[in-house]
Order: C-alpha cells, then sequence, then structure tokens
C-alpha cells in the first residue's frame, strides 16, 4: 500500500511540474506574439521590415477618431479626426498600429480637409487574415444606406473584397484587429485596385479625372516611408526581413477581375458630399478561428513532455 502511495503521489507531482512548465512556456510565446516589434512586407522581389505605431496605451478606435452624423462628438465630414498627422491628399497608406487591445493593420484613404481637395474610390482584395475583427469601418452608416461595400468585408479566410467610395475633403479607411493571432508561417495578401482598376471607377460620382488616388504608401514608426507599385501585390508576414522569402513569387489572388454594372449607393447627404455612419461599436464583424499553425509556445513544450513521460514509466517500473 505504501509503495502504492507513493507512486501516486509521485505522478501527481510530476504531472503539476508538467503542467506549469507547459502554461508558463504558453504565456510566454503568447506575450511575445502579442508584443512583436517588427512585421515583413512584400512586394515585386523587395522586401521591407516595418514595425507598428503605437504603443498600446489607446485602442485603435480612439486612434482612428471616426466621425459621423451619429457618433460623439459629431460631425458631417464622415472621416478620420485623429490620423491626421500621416493623412496625404490623394495618397493611400498603409501601416500597422499596437493599440490597447491588440496589433492592427490599417488603411488610411486620402486627408482630411476643405472641398477644394479631391476623392476617388479603391478596391483592394485582402486575403489570409488571421483571427480578429474590422473594428474600424471608414464608412459605415448605421441609419442609412451605405457608399462603402462592406457586404464582402467578410471573415479571416474567406477572403474580403472591399471598396471604398468617397467625396473631396474626407477620408476612407478601416482597422483590422487581430494581427497578434499571425503566425509566423501565415501571410496576409492584399491585391490593390486603383483609380481605373477599382470596381465603381466613374460609376462613384466623385471619381474620374482628376479625382484619382496618386500614390500608395506604407509607414513604419521608424519613420520609414515606402512608396508601393500600385498594381502589384503585397504581401505582409511576422518577422523581419531577414531570412525571409517572398511570397509573392508563388501563387496569390490574381490580379484580374471581371467588370461589374453595380451602381453604388448615394444617399441625400452624398449630393454634397458623401453619407452617414454607426457608431464603432456596431461595425465589428467577428472572424473564423485560425489554426494552430505557427502557435507561439507549442513547440517550447515538445522536450519536457516527452521527458516527463519517460521519467513516469521510470518511476512506475521502479515502485
Amino acid at each position: 500500500m505504501t509503495s502504492m502511495n507513493t507512486r501516486i503521489q509521485s505522478i501527481i507531482l510530476i504531472l503539476m511540474i508538467l503542467l506549469s512548465l507547459i502554461g508558463i512556456n504558453y504565456l510566454a510565446g503568447m506575450t511575445k506574439a502579442a508584443r512583436r516589434t517588427e512585421f515583413s512586407v512584400h512586394q515585386d522581389g523587395q522586401c521591407h521590415t516595418v514595425t507598428p505605431l503605437g504603443n498600446g496605451s489607446n485602442s485603435v478606435q480612439d486612434f482612428y477618431d471616426y466621425r459621423n452624423n451619429e457618433t460623439d462628438p459629431y460631425s458631417d465630414k464622415y472621416s478620420s479626426f485623429g490620423t491626421n498627422p500621416y493623412q496625404k491628399n490623394q495618397v493611400s497608406n498603409l501601416f500597422l498600429y499596437r493599440g490597447s487591445n491588440g496589433l492592427n493593420l490599417v488603411f488610411l484613404h486620402d486627408k482630411l480637409g476643405t472641398n477644394d481637395s479631391h476623392s476617388s474610390t479603391i478596391t483592394m482584395n485582402i486575403s489570409g487574415l488571421p483571427a480578429g475583427s474590422w473594428v474600424v469601418r471608414d464608412d459605415w452608416y448605421g441609419r442609412g444606406r451605405q457608399d462603402d461595400n462592406w457586404g464582402r468585408w467578410g471573415n479571416s479566410g474567406s477572403g474580403n473584397e472591399i471598396d471604398w467610395m468617397w467625396a473631396p475633403g474626407r477620408t476612407d479607411g478601416g482597422a483590422y484587429q487581430g494581427l497578434e493571432n499571425l503566425g509566423l508561417n501565415d501571410t496576409i495578401r492584399i491585391t490593390p485596385r486603383f483609380n481605373e482598376r477599382a470596381t465603381y471607377w466613374e460609376q462613384w460620382p466623385f471619381s474620374g479625372g482628376n479625382n484619382r488616388t496618386q500614390g500608395w504608401q506604407l509607414i513604419s514608426a521608424d519613420g520609414q516611408v515606402v512608396s508601393l507599385d500600385m498594381d502589384t501585390t503585397i504581401t505582409i508576414q511576422a518577422g523581419s526581413c531577414n531570412g525571409s522569402q517572398d511570397p509573392t513569387t508563388s501563387v496569390f489572388l490574381s490580379e484580374t477581375h471581371g467588370t461589374t454594372d453595380r451602381t453604388p449607393n448615394i444617399t441625400e447627404s452624398q449630393q454634397t458630399t458623401q453619407t452617414t455612419s454607426s457608431p464603432i461599436s456596431q461595425s465589428s464583424t467577428q472572424s473564423k478561428s485560425s489554426s494552430n499553425k505557427g502557435q507561439p509556445g507549442f513547440r517550447m513544450i515538445t522536450a519536457p513532455l516527452a521527458f516527463f513521460i519517460i521519467l513516469i514509466l521510470f518511476i512506475t517500473k521502479r515502485y
């Protein structure tokens, strides 16, 4: 009986130690992923290492500060009021933002200003997003018809085809929260369709002629600003460019898309400039869970697990 009790106590002690190690390693891996400081952006054989803006003290919603006729504070500009330092007329910006609730991929088009500035429309195909949700939608209107085509903003893994349409003197864009879930072997792909290649080009009344996007930029927290090719797919991966491969050389979303005869919805308020929008809290759509591929901490537990299994077998035979 004493031998049996000793055996049981030994096994219980070993299991407790093992579970503690698993928990510590897993949490350490999760913390490392949440605090990931570098991402690599590939395009056309070139790689750029970028770091997220923000220090985690504010949410991306507060940072973006989207305002419309349904928000508090109120504005009839239907634009981002918090990203002014990064806005540029007739330029689409892409960057990462570390918010209080996670890492975000942010799209920011054009500049908030006077009505003599320009406008346009952009279509983007986005795939490979990790588990997360669109927590900022510029624009989304709770009590009105939409101009931006949010119906095709899908879940992670299913692909997202997004149509942005905005009026002079306003911004457009969005923020996807969840990049802390991007595994080391995962890839986000973004295929842009600017100006004439956009779905609603010239169907949207504030596009065509001089109302066009003239540049696509990648912004990094270290001050780096990279001009991207407006006609070429980019990919985003966790980690720096050192030792990484360019995923754009493999199969990716086709940049050739069929035309459509869909007509964008234009509300009464758009006849002067644009439309309406809903509170940010109503804009989130939950995404599907990502796979365990690249999940931090998993490989770290295999060695101690094997060791303790052998130890248990040894104790069992001994007693």
